[in-house]
């Protein structure tokens, strides 16, 4: 599921970092403007990861269009505004959630006596198996 938001990117002046401020959702920064839209999108996913595991939906997000920098912000004479700009961030949500939580937990689960005989006989990775056919299940979310 791939989302997108809009974002300001406010540069500093005498600086190269960024203030990034997202309409519909909140603010980080960013060190460089790499950095920043790295950053922007690891806030959008941290942001955004709650919503898409508990099946809540999601914010709206406002669009782009008609979106401007906005002049008379707070702190706006930090802000170099010829340098700043308006864009939209994306990230695919569901890789983000796969790629955040790769850590494995331990998880008893029970199977009947002749599978359990049929995996040891085979050497059959019960773990890898489940987790290769939950990662099936999860991709067609």
């Amino acid at each position: 599921m791939f989302l997108t938001y809009p974002a300001h990117f406010y540069k500093l002046k005498n600086k190269d970092m960024y203030f990034i401020s997202f309409p519909d959702l909140g603010a980080t920064q960013g060190n460089s403007i790499e950095d920043s839209i790295e950053m922007a999108q690891d806030y959008l996913g941290t942001y955004l990861q709650e919503y898409y595991e508990k099946g809540i939906e999601m914010p709206v997000s406002s669009g782009i269009d008609g979106l401007e920098i906005n002049e008379n912000i707070e702190f706006a004479e930090e802000y170099d505004f010829e340098k700043s700009f308006t864009s939209l961030v994306g990230l695919d949500i569901a890789e983000y959630t796969k790629l955040a939580k790769k850590q494995t937990v331990r998880r008893n689960v029970s199977i009947p006596m002749y599978l359990n005989e049929y995996a040891k006989r085979e050497k059959i990775n019960v773990s890898r198996l489940i987790t290769s056919l939950l990662e099936e299940k999860f991709e067609e979310i």
